[in-house]
């Protein structure tokens, strides 16, 4: 307990020290693919489109976290450059916070009895904000392309390719069944195929999507600048002008959010402190997100080869410390990339790893390291709470013999490593979904490059997914899910820490809704001046 309680008292220190030598940008940025939100209920809010407000106001200004790299929908990895897509380009279906599909540019959907062919009727009078109409080839090609994307093609599972058959219909063959496909295209961005060669392919600032704001300008170091789509197909919004500002100082961003200078922040848990102790004054929540924060150990590199060395690193993990120094508490200590909300996942099949030192020298001592071994070098997202959680580990691994070097960086810089293969351990986070099948990019071979950072392979978990996303019957999909998890925890594969919660803070006379998703939390076309 003194120990843990020095530790505590020592983080703020070696915290800044970290994000002071690194110069990196604080806060979020890791790479997910997963959540999903009914974008289809965003004009359902009573006070949404109704008038003018008391306020007097029809703009809002929107706290973001860390810098953006890309606005492309067919290259982007970080959560803080979904946000803004996320109100510039829509979806053809959406899962809801029930984990219902639910239709937004696909009308409808019809599958084959073979699971091999299916037929998506698009919504027709959806304009994109070019004035183009949305048509079936614009589809067509968004899904054709975003097969050769490293980041989206796992969400098209066994895909072959998209047929425009007429204006408003489109054919997708299947190589075999895959489950979930209706629901997991809703990661994937509709874009305007003229648009998109006239550009040349270059869409990082260049968007043009069917969403309820388009783009006036942006500096994807500082700002950028939306307004109002007066042609989206649910009708205009209230809000007409959003300026996203980047804030990446946490104290900073709620000091402006408590000025009045900023309208809506997601904000750390120590400033959420302090805010929700004053609930006369601000609005807050909040909510469980799909998202798992984790250390990424690289397979290709000694020691992290061996899987006793990997498993004696979970029980060096103090994940309970990690929730506190991290979260305040508001978080969940996590045994897999995924938890029991997601369909397919039964914490009953897999392996857990409870702090535990002895039992990790014992395995240490087993795979040959009696007196610890260096394990190089951890990326950390520099100023952020991987710092905290990289400075809870590297203690505990003193106590082992172990060394590692903690280096800050910014979010980008770290996922380009991390996917490049060039990195020891590192500290992402990845979003997950509505159904296991997702993580097949995180624990399959075929995800090495793009979701499965670790570079993990194993032929027999390669086909549990592959059978299990052809499968049709939920219980027969459960177990084989359910044998993969068994696999991949007793593996090893990665050490995840916890499931977070966001928290998140607006204006009192702004009417704002939020969503248990960590990838689509909020649609700004929902919110309105009371």
């Amino acid at each position: 307990m003194k120990k843990k309680l020095a530790l505590l008292l020592a983080l703020a220190m070696v915290v800044a020290c970290l994000a002071a030598c690194s110069g990196a940008t604080t806060g979020g940025g890791e790479s997910n693919q997963g959540g999903n939100q009914d974008q289809n209920q965003q004009g359902d809010s009573d006070e949404n489109n109704e008038g003018g407000s008391s306020s007097g106001r029809d703009d809002v200004i929107v706290r973001v976290e860390a810098t953006w790299g890309t606005f492309d929908p067919f290259k982007s990895t970080l959560y803080v450059e979904y946000f803004e897509m996320n109100q510039m380009y829509e979806t053809l279906t959406w899962v809801n916070d029930e984990g219902e599909i639910t239709p937004v540019l696909a009308e409808s959907w019809d599958i084959s009895e073979d699971g091999k062919e299916i037929t998506l009727h698009i919504r027709k009078g959806v304009k994109f904000h070019s004035g183009d109409e949305l048509k079936a080839s614009d589809v067509a090609f968004t899904l054709n392309t975003a097969k050769e994307s490293v980041v989206l093609r796992s969400h098209l599972g066994s895909f072959i390719e998209a047929t425009a058959t007429d204006d408003y219909t489109v054919v997708c063959k299947m190589e075999s069944p895959f489950a979930p496909f209706m629901s997991f295209i809703a990661n994937i961005r509709i874009v305007n195929e003229a648009y998109y060669k006239e550009h040349n392919g270059d869409l990082d600032t260049n968007c043009n999507g069917t969403g309820p704001y388009k783009m006036v300008d942006v500096d994807l170091n500082s700002v950028c600048h939306m307004t109002a789509f007066e042609d989206y197909w649910q009708g205009a919004p209230a809000i007409k002008d959003i300026t996203f500002t980047i804030i990446t100082d946490d104290t900073t961003a709620a000091v402006s959010y408590m000025a009045g200078e900023v309208d809506f922040i997601m904000c750390p848990a120590s400033q959420y402190l302090e805010i929700s102790a004053q609930p006369d004054a601000y609005s807050f929540t909040a909510i469980p997100t799909k998202h798992t924060a984790l250390f990424s150990m690289n397979h290709e590199r000694e020691p992290f080869n061996n899987k006793l060395v990997r498993q004696a690193l979970n029980y060096a993990t103090d994940r309970e410390t990690m929730c506190q120094v991290a979260f305040e508490g508001y978080a969940e200590p996590a045994w897999l990339q995924g938890n029991e909300t997601c369909f397919g996942i039964d914490y009953d099949y897999a392996v857990k790893y409870p702090y535990d030192l002895e039992k990790a020298k014992e395995l240490l001592t087993e795979a040959g390291y009696p007196n610890g071994v260096n394990l190089g070098t951890m990326y950390t997202i520099a100023g952020s709470y991987f710092d905290k959680c990289a400075v809870v580990f590297q203690s505990s691994l003193l106590e082992l013999g172990c060394t590692i070097d903690l280096v800050g960086m910014d979010s980008t810089a770290m996922t380009s490593e991390i996917l490049a293969g060039n990195f020891d351990m590192a500290t992402p986070g990845q979003s997950f979904s509505t159904d296991f099948a997702y993580a097949s990019r995180q624990y399959t071979t075929a995800g090495i490059g793009s979701g499965n950072y670790g570079r993990y392979s194993n032929p027999e978990v390669d086909a549990l997914f592959e059978q299990a996303q052809g499968e049709t019957d939920s219980a027969k999909r459960q177990e084989l899910y359910g044998q993969a998890i068994s696999i991949v925890t007793e593996d090893a594969v990665d050490i995840p820490l916890f499931h977070k919660n966001l928290m998140f803070a607006w204006n009192k006379d702004l009417n704002c809704t939020v969503h248990p998703d960590s990838s689509y939390p909020y649609f700004v076309y929902n919110w309105s001046w009371k």
